[in-house]
């Protein structure tokens, strides 16, 4: 049995929901959800070249895809076929998405998983970091607290709003470049940008997602806290302004490497409804936020 691992193209993505649903299915009890092709479709136009594929006799077997935001990179989704699993396949994929990420100097290198996989990635020689939780809150008149006025959100409607927000992060954030993945992100996945003011200035910016009909997810939100600006300060803003605009419900992923930020969310009033691992190798650096805050899941 001959096993080819080459750069993947578009024409191999019809097979990836395929591979991925298979793979997952005896792991866990609830099956993910699928991903959509329009999702698939997004990772691979973040970065086509960092897509790799395995092949045996000319059909996909298996899968990885890689991206990079500047300094940040990320492997995966991933997932190898359940009839070659336990063949080196996936460990030979995510060798290739590694080397692709250093090649391009990525500083900061890691990806999520669900913690079943937990044992197959650090035979990898990818190391388990602190768990990701994701946080929820149902939004309740009682429970909002007043935000400064100073403090102003507005959505993202122009070309100068994002150059704005690019050049913000990277402050926060030395190396990050979030051109790409908001740009396909607003394309694929119907994000939508919001920038946070203090006296005029940019001092925050934050993406949402619609999950469903009145609840909101917040897959990245980047925050300053100069000016004597706390964390506090821009979540009661968030929460007022969602609930004026009849969203139900915020969720947040908080990692527990800041636990002060858990126990915040819990106090006030956040439940942990997920969470998954995050796993980096020995060459990844942390996060150092430059007097800031940036939440983010990882390879979502």
């Amino acid at each position: 049995m001959k096993i080819e691992f080459l750069h993947g193209t578009e024409n191999d993505l019809d097979d990836i929901i395929k591979i991925e649903s298979e793979a997952y299915k005896k792991i866990s009890k609830n099956n993910l959800s699928k991903r959509t092709f329009k999702e698939i479709k997004m990772f691979y136009e973040q970065c086509p070249d960092g897509f790799f594929v395995s092949k045996c006799n000319d059909e996909n077997v298996g899968f990885i895809f890689t991206r990079n935001w500047g300094t940040m990179g990320w492997s995966g989704p991933s997932a190898i076929y359940p009839d070659f699993q336990k063949m080196g396949i996936g460990k030979k994929l995510l060798d290739m998405s590694s080397n692709f990420l250093n090649i391009n100097k990525c500083n900061y290198y890691g990806f999520e998983t669900i913690p079943q996989n937990l044992n197959i990635y650090t035979r990898c020689n990818s190391i388990p970091t602190t768990p990701t939780l994701i946080m929820k809150k149902k939004l309740k008149l009682a429970s909002l607290e007043s935000s400064k006025k100073d403090l102003i959100i507005r959505k993202a409607k122009f070309k100068s709003d994002y150059e704005n927000i690019y050049n913000f992060a990277e402050k926060i954030i030395h190396g990050i470049d979030l051109a790409n993945g908001i740009t396909l992100g607003e394309l694929y996945l119907n994000y939508n940008v919001f920038l946070i003011n203090y006296n005029d200035y940019l001092n925050g910016f934050f993406i949402t997602k619609l999950n469903d009909k009145n609840s909101l997810y917040i897959p990245i939100i980047i925050l300053s806290l100069n000016h004597g600006l706390k964390f506090k300060d821009y979540i009661s803003l968030i929460e007022r302004y969602f609930y004026e605009n009849k969203i139900s419900s915020l969720t947040y992923p908080i990692n527990c490497s800041n636990i002060k930020l858990v126990l915040f969310m819990k106090e006030h009033g956040y439940k942990s409804v997920a969470y998954s691992l995050r796993m980096i190798n020995d060459k990844s650096k942390e996060f150092n936020p430059n007097n800031g805050v940036f939440l983010y899941l990882w390879g979502t």
